[in-house]
């Protein structure tokens, strides 16, 4: 039998060398493995022979990708295993569950790859701006890949020295760090080019002090660095033209309010702002109106175009002027959910939106709930959505 079984193997063997390519070893492992595997169950001594022959196969947590990418040579089957234990070891003893380790390296593979012998220090220099291991091993397990890719020790080094070099507040490089880890994950070089273009910018247009202004864009728009400087420069140019801005007011508006929507989509900034100005348009609003507004309210052009219509239609159905739409922030920041809910609310208790203004849909929920007792309406935390 044992004859039969290598005489099969060589079969194989031959016809591999002899035929579309050089011999697979890694098939040749698992052929093998399975083969003794089978053989050892005829009366002898049972042995998992696999396991001896294929490592990464006695590791069960290892993924049939794993598997394949590394079965072609065991040394880097042993290296790939041992690593893999290791990084698995360093993550638990930082407070990482089992599920938390796999979910890691399913998302990341390469994580395994990591330097064992570096990951303490750089462990510890994003713990120097995170001041805790706790909020480490969020970055690791929301995005292994920008954790993974801040580099060695030298790289991460010279991206945090770089932007306290920008007089980022500590609280600003911690949200930074935090929210937008993908920016660590950035070449120094890549980092300072986005800066170097929001400087030249402020220049461009007219204004007196670039460092202030690149820092001041990176502290309203954490995510500013992780978008391509294309985008962003379609995107000023396109708002720029929609809005008919001056230079002086295009950069008083990216240094403030409306740094964030140089993360959107070009063209989903320019279909937003087109309906809205139709829209808005139809209903008698002039178009310098409508244009201030979003200028105030740039918040408005997150909002899908399904969202900001049901949100007019609501008020209108309420009695409140076209013309009065656009006196509040009610369209931009009031939720809908909070906005639809509200006006039912207000509606079964008789109370007239048209006659006594909107101002009641923008009290904070306390702020409600208290205008509901004063006046005597029946109040009871679930008859209203928050």
């Amino acid at each position: 039998m044992a004859l039969k079984i290598l005489i099969n193997i060589s079969g194989h063997f031959v016809k591999s060398s002899h035929g579309t390519g050089p011999l697979n070893v890694g098939v040749f492992i698992k052929l093998l493995g399975r083969s003794c595997t089978q053989f050892s169950g005829y009366g002898e001594k049972k042995e998992n022979v696999t396991q001896l022959l294929n490592p990464i196969q006695s590791n069960a947590k290892v993924t049939d990708m794993d598997a394949k990418k590394f079965s072609r040579r065991p040394s880097t089957i042993i290296r790939h295993a041992a690593c893999k234990t290791h990084l698995e070891e360093f993550l638990l003893q930082k407070g990482a569950s089992h599920f938390s380790v796999s979910r890691i390296i399913l998302t990341y593979p390469k994580a395994i790859s990591a330097r064992y012998k570096d990951l303490p220090e750089v462990w510890g220099l994003w713990k120097s701006i995170l001041k805790t291991d706790e909020a480490v091993l969020m970055v690791v397990t929301r995005s292994p890949e920008s954790f993974f890719r801040s580099g060695g020790i030298e790289k991460l080094s010279e991206n945090i020295a770089f932007f306290q070099s920008l007089g980022l507040s500590p609280k600003i490089l911690h949200e930074l760090m935090l929210k937008s880890p993908r920016t660590f994950a950035n070449t120094v070089q890549l980092n300072k080019q986005m800066v170097f273009f929001f400087q030249d910018l402020c220049v461009r247009l007219g204004g007196e002090n670039p460092d202030d202004f690149a820092r001041q864009v990176i502290t309203n728009n954490i995510f500013i660095l992780t978008r391509s400087i294309n985008r962003v420069k379609a995107n000023i140019e396109s708002i720029q033209s929609l809005m008919k801005l001056e230079n002086k007011d295009l950069l008083s508006w990216i240094y403030g309010k409306g740094a964030f929507t140089l993360n959107l989509c070009n063209n989903y900034i320019e279909d937003n702002f087109l309906l809205f100005q139709q829209k808005m348009q139809s209903l008698g609003v002039l178009e310098a109106d409508i244009t201030r507004y979003i200028y105030e309210n740039p918040s408005i052009l997150l909002l899908s175009p399904k969202v900001f219509v049901y949100k007019i239609e609501l008020l209108l159905n309420c009695g409140i002027e076209a013309s009065k739409l656009l006196d509040n922030t009610l369209l931009s920041d009031v939720s809908l959910s909070r906005l639809r809910s509200r006006v039912r609310l207000l509606q079964q208790l008789d109370y007239d939106l048209g006659s006594n203004g909107p101002g009641i849909l923008l009290l904070r929920q306390a702020e409600f709930v208290n205008w509901l007792k004063k006046n005597n309406f029946l109040y009871s935390e679930g008859c209203y959505d928050k």
